[in-house]
């Protein structure tokens, strides 16, 4: 099985995520979405196995989301615990964000107009030659 990114992002911020995923995936960037869980199966061990087999977490976060999204932060404590990379997208302005909740994270500022620019940076980060 192709190992994907784990895709975390809060419902607020799901049109931002969708559209990062479709640029990522236009780099040849696949990721694992959590929307993609069956009904009925146990949702933290699907997440939990999901991140474990991914090579990295990508969080697409608001200012009110990183502080207000219970399964972001479950998913960025799995994430952390499992040592993963985990990639930032900030939607908002980054004096807005706690910097406790971004400890060991690398920060990506997204310009709402250039969505492609944060999937060329997170290509790079993981060592693509994606432009």
């Amino acid at each position: 099985m192709e190992n994907k990114l784990f895709l975390s992002y809060s419902h607020k911020d799901g049109r931002v995520a969708k559209a990062l995923q479709t640029a990522m995936e236009g780099l040849g960037i696949s990721s694992f979405d959590p929307q993609m869980i069956a009904p009925g199966a146990d949702l933290k061990e699907s997440i939990r196995t999901a991140i474990h087999d991914a090579p990295a977490m990508v969080v697409v976060a608001s200012p009110a989301s990183i502080t207000s999204s219970a399964w972001q932060a479950y998913e960025m404590g799995v994430a952390s615990a499992l040592d993963k990379p985990v990639f930032v997208v900030a939607t908002g302005r980054l004096s807005d964000y706690p910097a406790a909740n971004l400890a060991d994270t690398q920060l990506i500022p997204l310009n709402p107009s250039d969505i492609h620019g944060a999937a060329v940076q997170i290509s790079k980060a993981l060592g693509s030659d994606a432009d």
